[in-house]
């Protein structure tokens, strides 16, 4: 086989196994399976930039209480970017989280540069956040404690004489990075485009011309 041709298909087997995404799976809130009875965590998983969760809130079974966590959003609960010292979020040049029905997307800018690493931040404090304000309630009665934050774990009881609801901060880091997978028929348009080529490199190996 010629060398430039060669050369061609090392290439292309690079472009197209470059384009695997970065994933992970975040739990929020795990649950003992001693006392979990059919209960689901709350997970975070990320993969080809996508953010998605299976579930919003999990309980257990406890004699005759049920006891709940329930995920709540507000403000900007995700966002790309850091969180400088003085509490000032500096976003992403290239990268902006978009909240959708399943979790939420990175929306990548064009000029964004191949291998392109950014962070997305679920649950981070900042300046001007706009997020709500949740009191630690103990009891039904406010114990005077705020916690802010975009992500917030709700954790209640039900079926109980007394309430005890206690609200809970989370926050986490993901990693994305900007790596494009070519579009399936482009894919398809190069695979013939080479199959003609190693053709046609056959031929003339056979042919001497």
């Amino acid at each position: 086989m010629p060398k430039g041709l060669l050369r061609i298909l090392v290439i292309t087997m690079f472009v197209l196994t470059v384009g695997t995404a970065w994933s992970e799976t975040w739990s929020v809130k795990c649950i003992p399976e001693d006392i979990a009875q059919g209960c689901n965590n709350i997970m975070f998983s990320f993969e080809n930039n996508v953010l998605s969760l299976n579930t919003s809130s999990i309980s257990t079974q406890g004699g005759s209480s049920v006891q709940r966590w329930v995920l709540l959003f507000s403000g900007n609960w995700a966002v790309c970017g850091s969180v400088d010292e003085d509490g000032n979020l500096v976003k992403d040049p290239y990268a902006d989280f978009i909240v959708d029905n399943s979790g939420g997307y990175i929306n990548w800018s064009p000029e964004t540069p191949f291998g392109y690493t950014t962070t997305l931040l679920l649950g981070a404090s900042f300046i001007g956040d706009g997020a709500k304000t949740y009191y630690d309630y103990t009891f039904g009665e406010p114990s005077g404690r705020e916690t802010t934050g975009t992500l917030v774990l709700w954790e209640y009881f039900t079926r109980r004489p007394l309430e005890a609801d206690t609200y809970t901060k989370k926050s986490h880091t993901f990693t994305a990075v900007y790596e494009p997978v070519p579009e399936p028929s482009s894919i398809l348009t190069l695979a013939i485009v080479l199959s003609g080529a190693v053709s046609m490199g056959l031929r003339r190996a056979k042919t001497g011309w």
